[in-house]
């Protein structure tokens, strides 16, 4: 995006910060549209084949971005370890006397579900990628990944994502859930990360929602439409990451793949990363390969 679409006023010191981050890092945005029957989908299917995997590959990491005008060509992953900060929100009613009242959008505490889902599928990403974390007490560092449970009707609240007002309505329209990275223009590192979630969704399809942006915002930022259960697609919502998916993620972050290594170059390395994945990656036991 260019530098145009951040130029309006923001309200508070905390986004007014966010706003000039924004003016020195390249901005991503992609919204990911949660359906009603997320997560529903049978693991019964063919199993895809190597080719299926690379194919896939290139076009959850390169291919076109939502509302961007063509894809990318250099990689983009983590470098740095994540300092995840969770928040819920809610609204409420302050009277002002006078007959003067207040719609106010202020932090609750997360209930145990919020907590717990972003652990689990935490522990999962780093498992399979070998990205660290640090606790932001502990280092004193900023939160580098941010994750807000928002009622429906705050999913568009500037105060979330310093970014263009029209681009982030446009992404909370979807009513399920989104994400926005920033990136450092000169590497192609993620710098920075803020997933919405809507909290007015129930258990299951906010599980499915911060499993598929926690993943996405990894650097795959991009959906396709395969045939077999993945996280990526919208056709076979998967509750959880599919043998693919993972082949998929431990590709990107494989130690020979580096920040801003341009596409060929990565799909050059690609081929022989997934082809020795598929080969040790366990098949699930109702899965059948053409």
């Amino acid at each position: 995006m260019e530098d145009n679409h951040f130029k309006r006023r923001l309200g508070t010191a905390s986004t007014r910060s966010a706003f000039y981050l924004s003016k020195i890092l390249s901005v991503i945005v992609i919204s990911c549209i949660l359906t009603a029957n997320a997560g529903a989908a049978s693991q019964n299917s063919t199993a895809p084949t190597v080719g299926d995997l690379y194919r896939a590959f290139e076009t959850v990491v390169f291919g076109s971005e939502f509302g961007a005008k063509k894809p990318r060509n250099k990689v983009l992953k983590w470098d740095q370890p994540l300092r995840i900060s969770v928040h819920a929100y809610d609204d409420g009613l302050v009277d002002h006397g006078h007959q003067v009242k207040e719609v106010v959008f202020h932090k609750i505490p997360l209930t145990a579900f919020q907590t717990a889902v972003v652990e689990k599928h935490l522990i999962t990403l780093k498992m399979l990628t070998n990205i660290k974390s640090e606790h932001v007490q502990e280092t004193g560092g900023k939160p580098n990944l941010t994750i807000n449970f928002v009622p429906r009707f705050h999913l568009a609240n500037p105060i979330l994502a310093p970014i263009n007002p029209k681009r982030l309505r446009q992404l909370a329209s979807q009513q399920g859930c989104y994400f926005v990275l920033w990136r450092a223009p000169k590497t192609s590192s993620i710098e920075r990360a803020v997933i919405v979630v809507n909290a007015d969704s129930d258990e299951r399809q906010i599980s499915h929602c911060v499993l598929e942006e926690m993943t996405q915002s990894l650097g795959l930022p991009n959906d396709t439409n395969v045939k077999w259960p993945s996280i990526f697609s919208n056709n076979q919502k998967t509750p959880q990451l599919s043998r693919s998916d993972k082949i998929l993620l431990q590709t990107l972050y494989d130690p020979t793949i580096k920040s801003g290594m341009q596409r060929k170059d990565v799909m050059r390395r690609a081929q022989k990363l997934i082809r020795q994945l598929d080969a040790s990656t366990p098949m699930p036991d109702n899965a059948n390969r053409p």
